[in-house]
């Protein structure tokens, strides 16, 4: 629901469900029938659920939440698509995240701000040189738009798990890379 409250609406959305336990296929085809949406008969996990969907979507911004994200800001699709129309060299957008901690009734406790301590337009193999040392790499892939092309180019889907370091890692070999201060 976040992502269809976006005010950026030319989007794509696929959902891989590999919860076997859980199959709301049928709820989420009736209130949302715009989506595609892929159950799988076996768990995967997240590297291959995003490979699926890379395979198949037709777009030229990717963003790959897992089912525990969420946006806050409206904004961040035009934003980072902004941004990356205005510059091709540009592979992925990123932001700052906000840690929503819950007890097991999922009442929320506390808050946590992560922010970036890197910010602007940067050489992606600076970035990638420094990542995750001097430069910190954002929390997993959700506050990310990647630009799909960075990965086509590779042949990557066939050879790499799709963990969230490899997409920053792959994004960053193949151009610059824009961080915003944004939550």
């Amino acid at each position: 629901e976040k992502i269809l409250e976006q005010t950026y609406k030319e989007i794509e959305i696929i959902v891989i469900n590999d919860d076997i336990d859980n199959d709301p296929t049928d709820e989420i085809q009736v209130k949302y029938p715009e989506i595609t949406y892929i159950k799988n008969k076996v768990k995967i996990g997240p590297g291959q659920k995003r490979q699926v969907g890379f395979a198949i979507a037709n777009g030229e911004y990717i963003y790959t939440p897992d089912d525990d994200d969420y946006l806050i800001d409206q904004n961040f699709f035009q934003n980072a698509v902004s941004i990356m129309e205005k510059d091709e060299s540009v592979m992925f957008v990123s932001g700052s995240s906000i840690i929503k901690y819950e007890d097991e009734k999922n009442e929320s406790k506390k808050y946590e701000e992560v922010k970036l301590n890197v910010h602007g337009k940067m050489d992606g193999l600076r970035y990638l040189e420094h990542m995750q040392g001097k430069f910190m790499k954002p929390l997993s892939s959700f506050p990310t738009i990647f630009r799909k092309k960075a990965f086509d180019e590779q042949n990557f889907m066939d050879q790499i798990e799709m963990s969230d370091v490899s997409l920053y890692m792959l994004a960053s070999l193949n151009g610059d890379v824009q961080f915003i201060d944004d939550f």
